[in-house]
């Protein structure tokens, strides 16, 4: 077959020998793209090279007639059959921001996988190149935690797997049971979603099906993609909680001898056992209790989507699913003195000497007074009705973060502004503005908040009881957790009351360490979702 020969009406580039196979693309269907002709490019079968694109019908794809090739071939008919076009993923998907494009990425590839062993492929026994080890390697040697987990969620149910982890297992093996555990729950979450549906088929209970696995609808909560949407939200808030998973502790003699004779008492294979059926060393070690709560966080996912409703994605974006941020400057005439980390501090130089018992104690002499200026640094104040603030309270939090810019914010009304500078530069404004009584603009209150910093090291410290909402004063744990998220990237300092507020301003006056009071609705949220206990600055 010559380079630029047509095959039952496909146009096939690149193959020069009649014995070389070629996918019939032509035969897919889908519910969001008309069907056309295809044109087939061949490649090699390295990881990097096969690739399709949907919307213009080019697939690049290994034409050899061998087991690995044939998997090659069928991976991408899948990406073909069920993979968001270019259009959909740049219009919708990205711009939908609930997850990275590289975790939505990784998470499409374990969907496809988990579709193609549904049809009776066998990726996990074909489907490898030969380069898994070696990226292991170089990802565990680099320390880089984030791409090792995608890397083993988007080879989750392939033959590369297992060498990938024994790559990472070279230099990081505290973290292949780590990955092993995300990538597991990844697989068990796609395989819930199918054995949902097959159910409702068998009992004919349409109205409790959700779209399938492979769905290709035109909207986001009817396309199959939503599944991998919410499996990304899910794996960055476990890494998020993770970080980077601690070293197991190596066993002293002492103590491998007392657990051989706890195990002898208790008898073999009598250890406890996880949520799931995993064997739990009962050492109490970190590394074990991570492990645990990956289990717990995936199977209440799981769960979770066991009851949802036609709809399986939210309908909006996370960009909007918040309010229209509308800012109100209202005039700033009292004077407030001062400044957020402004310190006195003893001088040899100056002009009063304050503090001459320091001749007889001090070697240095130093008498005078010397101000050190603070970092300034952003109050930001919800005034939503659940915090029930009086102004008098909003006031006393002002006069104690004196020539910081402190802002106070409430959604709830469409005329009116919803955050109000009410203090700035030494100066706030005589009357304090009612507040409109809802949340609905959290998130860009904080970027908001974070942007108006007025150095790199100035304080961000956020007054709120947690109680996030969207629009509508809709409430959601997506949106709560993309608050926390925020709140982690950007050392934002949140407390729940005025007078934690207030404790945690004079302890920045005082040069103190300080951290965060951590509100029991984000806490809360954060548990149930993660399994972890919330820390925040």
């Amino acid at each position: 077959m010559s380079k630029n020969e047509t095959n039952n009406g496909y146009q096939v580039v690149g193959v020069t020998t009649p014995t070389q196979v070629v996918p019939d693309a032509e035969m897919l269907r889908r519910n969001d793209t008309d069907a056309g002709k295809w044109t087939i490019h061949s490649s090699s079968a390295q990881a990097g090279e096969p690739k399709t694109a949907v919307a213009e019908r080019q697939m690049f794809v290994p034409t050899y007639d061998d087991e690995h090739s044939r998997h090659v071939r069928a991976h991408e008919m899948f990406h073909a059959k069920v993979s968001p076009t270019t259009k959909q993923w740049e219009k919708i998907w990205t711009k939908r921001k609930w997850a990275g494009e590289r975790t939505l990425t990784a998470c499409e590839e374990l969907r496809v996988n988990t579709l193609m062993r549904d049809a009776g492929f066998e990726p996990h026994l074909h489907l490898q190149d030969g380069s898994e080890m070696r990226n292991g390697i170089q990802m565990a040697t680099h320390n880089d935690f984030q791409t090792a987990v995608l890397a083993s969620i988007s080879l989750g149910n392939t033959a590369g797997l297992e060498p990938f982890l024994a790559g990472v297992g070279q230099v990081r093996p505290e973290w292949v049971e780590v990955l092993s555990k995300i990538t597991e729950n990844g697989v068990k979450f796609y395989n819930s979603i199918r054995e949902r549906n097959d159910k409702a088929d068998k009992e004919e209970q349409t109205w409790r099906k959700i779209p399938d696995l492979s769905a290709t609808g035109n909207k986001a909560p009817e396309h199959g993609f939503g599944y991998t949407e919410q499996l990304a939200k899910w794996v960055e808030q476990m890494v998020g909680a993770i970080g980077t998973p601690p070293p197991k502790p190596e066993k002293t003699q002492e103590g491998a001898e007392a657990e051989g004779k706890k195990g002898k008492g208790k008898g073999k294979g009598k250890g406890k056992k996880s949520d799931e059926g995993e064997d739990d060393d009962g050492d109490g070690s970190e590394l074990s209790k991570l492990l645990k709560a990956i289990s717990k966080s995936g199977k209440s996912h799981r769960t979770e989507r066991q009851h949802w409703g036609r709809g399986t994605v939210p309908s909006r974006g996370a960009p909007d699913s918040w309010g229209t941020l509308k800012i109100g400057n209202p005039p700033l005439v009292r004077n407030v003195i001062g400044a957020i980390g402004k310190k006195r501090i003893a001088s040899p130089t100056g002009r009063n000497p304050r503090r001459m018992a320091r001749l007889l104690t001090d070697p240095e002499r130093r008498i005078f007074d010397r101000v050190v200026k603070g970092e300034g640094g952003v109050v930001l104040v919800d005034t939503s009705g659940s915090m029930s603030l009086t102004s008098d309270q909003v006031k006393q939090i002002v006069l104690h973060a004196p020539s910081a810019l402190v802002a106070q914010y409430s959604g709830g009304s469409r005329t009116r502004p919803n955050l109000y500078v009410i203090a700035n530069k030494g100066k706030m404004c005589e009357y304090l503005p009612s507040p409109n009584g809802m949340n609905e603009v959290d998130l860009p209150a904080l970027r908001w908040a974070v942007k108006s910093k007025q150095r790199p090291t100035s304080p961000v410290i956020w007054v709120s009881d947690g109680g996030v909402t969207g629009k509508s004063d809709t409430w959601c744990v997506d949106l709560v957790m993309e608050v926390i998220k925020f709140c982690q990237k950007e050392n934002v300092f949140v407390v729940p009351t005025p007078a934690d507020a207030i404790e945690l301003l004079k302890k920045i006056q005082r040069r103190e360490k300080v951290t965060s009071v951590i509100p029991e609705l984000l806490a809360t949220t954060y548990k149930e979702v993660t399994n972890r206990t919330l820390v925040l600055r």
